[in-house]
């Protein structure tokens, strides 16, 4: 490995060595091991940074804590790092770009320059340099050193990079580069909104550039500001500032349409230092907005499945990069949360109306841009004629439940030909301009897949960093990792689920937690309020997509809980009424997906397990009279195993290799219907489907010498005992057979498929079931 090592350490930090190393690669004390050496520039010893990062833990266990860490390091970024006996310091036979250096050299050199202009030319070099706070977002666990230390770092260099902007505005006003120089002063007021003299910079360099009016309105978002927060009026050298410039103007100082109050160049809110997995979406979303034909990229997916962080991180990819990368949005990037406009609803039938949400979306992204409207023209027209001229992104964050949303986007992007959308919603817009992105929950482990291969699981990455945030000494058996796995299917890889479940860890064992989420999501309630309101439990979420649907839509929903696992349009048609268009809008609202296991079967639907535990909860109120859960099972059993009983001929025929995958696709139909007859004692439908079941798991499973025994002992028994004898043997079987896969083996195995054979028939000749099962 010979490239050269890159650490981000102003703004959000990042590492790179060759390819960027994804923060999940590193502990998080691992990490701020790191950026601590490469603030310092200089060899750390093992004692001080194990005080530094562990200071609240006795001395043999922080060292001990910090050779785990070591390790990782050294995992990750072994030819980087130079790793004694007593110290810890960077190789220095191998290259290293750190910004910090870079940043604190250009200012040191600036201050040793021989002319103005050389001395610019230094200041512009750690203007370019400095991204941001210094290591914004990180957060270190149980290390109050380090914060300290870091509180005191990030205040200097903030000082630094103050300096360096004042001095670079001073000089673009003397030198007549107005327009770079408002971009230093709109910088320096966001570092400090209430330093008057970065206002001033701001307010010199707009009257120099000819935007009078523009700098009367800074001059009353300062005046505002400061009574707002301080209780205060703008100081002399401001007010006189201001009344100078009220002298050189011609015309009134009321704008005629919406000027900057504050210029900006970007409006994200901050990242966590620590983003787990989402790697190809990302790269997806970059590749997309980076094409100049995609103007409206929408990320579509279920509530607390992440989009926002998606989006967040796509923005903060894209505002990093080199100018001369992203000039397609040289006016920047802005976020525009969109969560709190509430639509009003029309309380004689509970639909929505999006009066006045125009407006409200036209403010809200006013508010990103730093934009101040006039009263002359409305104010669709002001913003229209600002971002007109403008190359810049919006990020439009839950446009879900703004049903003019769609609307209100073509327009924008119809009148604004350099605007660009990055929207988040859990439906498509159906713009024909728009491209979408998908998001699904993490990967999990399913299946027969290995405890040892778990960590590559992103689920489980995310679980496991949530959970050492809060017990950075947790160690796992075997038995609490199954029960991490087991959690993460559950929740089916959901962020915001994983999020909430890591932070109830503090009152309850993991096995607790995943059988609190098995038995109900209530279970699930955020023990913190830094979540939104409709975030800070799983019920929560679905309660905000629940009322996006119209009385039909919530009906069709609850129907379909009834189901388990996937199933195709024909059987929803049937059981429920849910028409294909019915169906498509779940799929668009991210309560339903589409799988396609193949032609045999079609394009076939699933419910995630826990939007069908929150539906059917809704079942009884829902339906009422219209139907009744009763009704619906009932349905529900008759379809399937009428359907089983219809395959019976095709099983015996060349068509059973396909007929046996359309089965199992089915099996966890197959059993909840079987459950249902057994339930209600429905022994003619029982009987009715015996034959196909028995034939189905006999092809499936392998079955071979001991179940034909088995089969021509059944045959000599009366008809009433065979049917008694059957129906324990399948009752078994389905009850031995794991959900949607094959039979009680690995692909491949035929041990165990004989095994479960011999075990059904024992169970079926015996007095006891081993299952206990209804038939005595």
């Amino acid at each position: 490995m010979s490239s050269t090592l890159r650490i981000r350490l102003l703004g959000t930090p990042e590492i790179h060595a060759g390819q960027i190393i994804p923060p999940g690669s590193l502990l998080v004390k691992g990490a701020a091991l790191l950026y601590y050496l490469a603030a310092t520039g200089q060899a750390q010893s093992r004692d001080l940074l194990a005080a530094l990062l562990w200071s609240d833990l006795p001395e043999q266990l922080a060292r001990k804590n910090l050779r785990d860490v070591l390790s990782n390091l050294k995992f990750v970024l072994g030819p980087y790092l130079l790793i004694a006996r007593q110290q810890v310091d960077f190789n220095p036979d191998m290259k290293r770009d750190i910004d910090v250096a870079r940043f604190v050299a250009a200012i040191a050199a600036a201050a040793q320059a021989a002319t103005p202009d050389e001395e610019a030319a230094y200041l512009r070099a750690a203007a370019d340099v400095y991204g941001g706070t210094l290591l914004e977002g990180l957060y270190v666990p149980d290390a109050q050193s380090f914060e300290e230390w870091l509180q005191v770092e990030r205040e200097r260099i903030a000082q630094l990079a103050r300096q360096v902007l004042h001095r670079l505005c001073e000089y673009t006003l003397a030198n007549g580069a107005y327009l770079e120089g408002m971009t230093y002063a709109t910088r320096l007021v966001a570092m400090d909104s209430l330093n008057e003299e970065a206002h001033r910079h701001l307010m010199r360099l707009l009257v120099a550039s000819g935007q009078l009016s523009a700098a009367s309105a800074q001059y009353q978002s300062l005046r505002q500001l400061l009574r707002d927060e301080l209780g205060s009026e703008p100081g002399p050298e401001t007010d006189a500032l201001y009344q100078q410039l009220r002298g050189s103007q011609s015309r009134s100082l009321a704008p005629t349409n919406a000027v900057p109050a504050v210029v900006r160049s970007h409006s994200l809110p901050a990242v966590p230092a620590i983003f787990i997995g989402r790697s190809n979406e990302i790269g997806q979303a970059l590749a997309a907005l980076h094409d100049p034909r995609c103007r409206l990229l929408t990320i579509v997916g279920m509530g607390g499945v992440g989009k926002t962080s998606l989006a967040l991180q796509v923005a903060h990819a894209l505002h990093a990069e080199p100018a001369s990368e992203h000039r397609r949005f040289r006016h920047g990037i802005f976020f525009v949360s969109l969560a709190n406009i509430e639509p009003t609803r029309d309380t004689a039938n509970g639909q929505r109306r999006d009066t006045g949400s125009d407006q409200r979306l036209t403010t809200a992204i006013a508010d990103a841009l730093g934009l101040r409207f006039s009263t002359q023209e409305s104010f669709d027209t002001q913003l229209l004629n600002y971002v007109r001229e403008k190359q810049l992104l919006l990020v439009l964050d839950a446009l879900e439940h703004l049903a003019s949303a769609a609307d209100y986007c073509a327009r924008l992007l119809g009148q604004a030909s350099g605007v660009s959308l990055l929207a988040t919603s859990r439906s498509r817009l159906y713009l024909d301009t728009e491209h979408v992105l998908e998001l699904n929950g993490l990967a999990y482990p399913e299946g027969d897949a290995r405890q040892e291969d778990w960590d590559s699981y992103d689920a489980i990455r995310m679980f496991l960093h949530h959970a050492r945030s809060m017990r950075p000494e947790l160690a796992l058996d075997a038995s609490e990792r199954a029960a991490i796995g087991r959690v993460c299917a559950l929740l089916n890889g959901l962020p915001l689920g994983i999020e909430i479940a890591t932070s109830m860890a503090r009152v309850a064992s993991f096995q607790a937690i995943a059988e609190g989420i098995a038995a109900n999501i209530e279970y699930l309630q955020a023990s913190h309020h830094a979540l939104p309101t409709r975030h800070q439990s799983l019920r929560a979420v679905f309660d905000h997509s629940w009322r996006l649907l119209n009385l039909e839509e919530q009906r069709v929903l609850c129907q379909l809980s009834v189901f388990r696992g996937s199933f195709n349009s024909a059987a929803a048609l049937q059981i429920t009424g849910a028409t294909l268009p019915l169906l498509t809008v779940l799929v668009d609202r991210s309560l339903l997906r589409r799988v396609l296991p193949g032609r045999a079967t079609g394009t076939e639907y699933e419910m995630l397990e826990i939007v069908r535990q929150y539906a059917a909860e809704q079942v009884a109120d829902t339906l009422r009279s219209y139907d009744t859960p009763a009704a619906l099972h009932d349905r529900h059993c008759s379809f399937y195993l009428a359907w089983l009983q219809a395959r019976k001929s095709e099983l015996r025929s060349r068509q059973q290799p396909e007929v046996v995958a359309a089965l199992s696709l089915r099996i966890d139909n197959l059993r909840s219907a079987w459950a249902w007859a057994v339930a209600k004692g429905d022994t003619a439908l029982v009987d009715a489907a015996l034959d196909g079941l028995f034939f189905f798991l006999r092809c499936a499973a392998g079955f071979t010498k001991a179940p034909r025994r088995s089969a021509q002992r059944r045959s000599a028994l009366p008809c009433c005992s065979r049917n008694l004898v059957g129906r324990r043997a399948i009752f078994f079987g389905l009850n031995c057979w794991p959900a949607r896969a094959g039979p009680c083996s690995r692909p491949g195995s035929s041990k165990r498929p004989r095994a479960c054979s011999n075990k059904v028939w024992r169970c079926s000749a015996s007095s006891t079931c081993p299952l206990n099962c209804p038939f005595p």
